[in-house]
């Protein structure tokens, strides 16, 4: 599940190796313990039942797409009646259940779920939409088929949460207001920053006085920080929970990005500098909301 790096030398003591790496779980690439195959009995568990149903190339497969399978985790309760009552009948008299995925991490776990779906005689569908994380099943029998259906794929370290559209639409609504009101502050704060920006380099040609370029700046930092702690909380949440989990993703960059130019931008306001970027992260912002809207638009579909 790992790739094998060589040991590096040590800047300070050459011909020195750094410690070798902890090992690696054999499922999902944590680190174990020492003589230690899988981090936990979750991935144990994944790891035999991948095995035994001969779908080993899952893990080349993994490989291939540089990405890690997904930790087990674990059902919170769920029992065959409560997805007995998100079974609906088609006019064909067949069972239909549309379930989340949470997990998935590329084309890799798409594969190996509907390989698995695909060893059940009775079942006429278990298609994963990778884009959407739903998976779509049809069967033909009682619906009571349904959690035995689930268990196969959360064996596999899966987690499958009953779909309500009902519930997704409140959810993307909430998330796209939220979105569309961050848009808005940042395009009000970064018009305005911009318009004394303007000010401020006609300024610089004709000898502005420092004591008005001061107050300018001080102008437009006032509204500049609430507008960029407002409006980056969309980014600042997704970096913040990236790294908290040990990892990253685009949005950390733009973080720090963002962060630092505010920074040093309040800095140079507070010494009298002569310039302050606070129209750039401003704009910055904003130019990044209207794709994350558009991209969450397209996501949620028609």
């Amino acid at each position: 599940m790992t790739t094998l790096a060589l040991p590096r030398l040590s800047a300070g003591t050459p011909g020195t190796a750094a410690p070798a790496p902890a090992p690696a779980c054999a499922h999902c690439g944590a680190a174990t313990g020492q003589g230690r195959r899988f981090c936990c009995a979750g991935c144990a568990a994944a790891h035999a039942t991948i095995q035994g149903l001969g779908l080993e190339s899952y893990y080349a497969r993994v490989r291939d797409a540089a990405a890690h399978a997904p930790r087990v985790a674990v059902d919170d309760g769920a029992s065959a009646g409560d997805l007995a009552r998100h079974v609906f009948t088609d006019a064909h008299g067949d069972r239909n259940l549309v379930l989340a995925v949470e997990g998935l991490q590329c084309g890799a776990c798409v594969w190996l779920i509907e390989a698995v779906l695909a060893r059940e005689p009775d079942l006429l569908r278990g298609r994963v939409n990778m884009t959407t994380r739903r998976l779509s099943l049809r069967w033909h029998g009682d619906a009571d088929r349904a959690m035995e259906l689930v268990g196969r794929v959360m064996a596999l370290g899966y987690r499958l949460v009953p779909f309500s559209p009902q519930a997704l639409a409140a959810a993307r609504g909430a998330a796209d207001q939220r979105l569309m009101r961050a848009l808005a502050v940042a395009g009000f704060a970064a018009a305005n920053v911009m318009l004394i920006s303007i000010g401020i380099w006609s300024g610089l040609a004709e000898s502005m006085g420092p004591a008005t370029r001061g107050l300018m700046h001080w102008v437009s930092a006032l509204i500049a920080m609430p507008a960029i702690a407002y409006a980056g909380i969309p980014f600042f949440a997704s970096a913040w929970g990236a790294v908290r989990r040990g990892g990253t993703n685009m949005d950390v960059p733009i973080s720090i990005g963002v962060l630092l130019v505010t920074a040093m931008s309040l800095v140079e306001t507070m010494r009298g500098g002569l310039h302050a970027y606070f129209d750039s992260a401003t704009a910055l912002l904003f130019f990044l909301l209207i794709g994350r809207v558009l991209e969450h638009r397209a996501r949620a579909g028609p």
